[in-house]
């Protein structure tokens, strides 16, 4: 007898359909579409994941891990970082949509003004004298902006770096303060033990010995430890603060070409502090003097 075939038994098929929404689409804007029949037997076939995407334009020629901030969805800020090969100005490239901050990152993000500082200068006691930030600039300006530096994922010397070079760079700032107290201190002590013998008395009655090689040699090493230290404390200032005016497109409005350098120059202290309050919200936030980045663990960085 002729063999009976039976009809190929229908799969229930979800189809996904792309919308696509100001240059992006996502994995929430998929609709499943079931397309069914009346057969019994049944079969399903899972809908295909797809991983989120944004294009970007890049704002200038940027190397290679370069990261910055571009904006989407009508304020929501992403942190983007530049693909292997680097990219010219005004190209465009795709990358996966990292997830949306928080409405609290949000928040601390708008809280940084752009087009212009937060304040003038010379505020420094904006939030009163007794304020962390003002005393920690005060006491020691390198660890200060060291906490700026990696708030701003920032290397040691105030340059744009990797997550992970920039997440040990207080910590390099303090070993490089604390390296150099202990030598100068070691240089003292050894320009000492090497001084020449007594050849008598100034007229304050203070003792005056004979100066040999080996102490002025000691003593060109205390000096120079303490030149390197004032000269990295000028470099990470001066290149964080030309970084915070590209970021925030602050522009220049004294010594056009060499603002930077004269403010960390002649005047750090001022510049730290406004640096620090431009970055943060100590308004709404307190600062805290003992953790990397100058804020509470809870407290959401500017561009995280």
């Amino acid at each position: 007898s002729p063999t009976r075939t039976n009809p190929p038994s229908p799969f229930r098929f979800v189809v996904a359909v792309v919308i696509e929404r100001e240059k992006m689409a996502t994995a929430k804007d998929y609709e499943k579409i079931e397309v069914a029949s009346d057969h019994v037997e049944t079969g399903t076939i899972p809908a295909v994941s797809a991983t989120p995407m944004v294009e970007v334009v890049a704002p200038s020629t940027l190397p290679e891990g370069y990261r910055f901030e571009a904006e989407i969805d009508s304020g929501n800020i992403i942190s983007v970082v530049v693909p292997k090969g680097g990219v010219e100005e005004g190209q465009r490239f795709m990358i996966p949509l990292p997830p949306v901050p928080t409405s609290q990152a949000n928040a601390n993000r708008s809280s940084v003004p752009v087009g212009h500082w937060k304040d003038s200068m010379f505020n420094c006691l904006a939030h009163g004298i007794c304020h962390p930030q003002f005393w920690l600039t005060c006491c020691c300006h390198v660890l200060a902006i060291g906490q700026i530096m990696q708030r701003m994922k920032l290397n040691f010397l105030g340059n744009p770096a990797s997550v992970a070079e920039s997440a040990g760079t207080f910590k390099k700032c303090v070993i490089i303060l604390v390296g150099t107290y202990v030598l100068g201190f070691t240089f003292v002590i050894l320009s000492n033990a090497f001084r020449g013998p007594l050849e008598g008395y100034d007229e304050y009655n203070n003792p005056v010995y004979t100066v040999t090689a080996p102490q002025l040699f000691f003593a060109l090493l205390y000096h120079a430890t303490w030149f390197s230290y004032s000269i990295f404390g000028l470099i990470a200032t001066m290149n964080t603060r030309s970084y915070l005016r590209r970021k925030y497109a602050i522009s220049e409005t004294n010594c056009p070409g060499c603002e930077d350098f004269c403010c960390a120059f002649w005047c750090p202290f001022c510049v730290i502090c406004q640096m620090a309050r431009h970055t943060a919200d100590f308004d709404t936030y307190p600062a805290a003097c003992c953790t990397e980045n100058g804020l509470p663990s809870h407290i959401p960085s500017p561009v995280d």
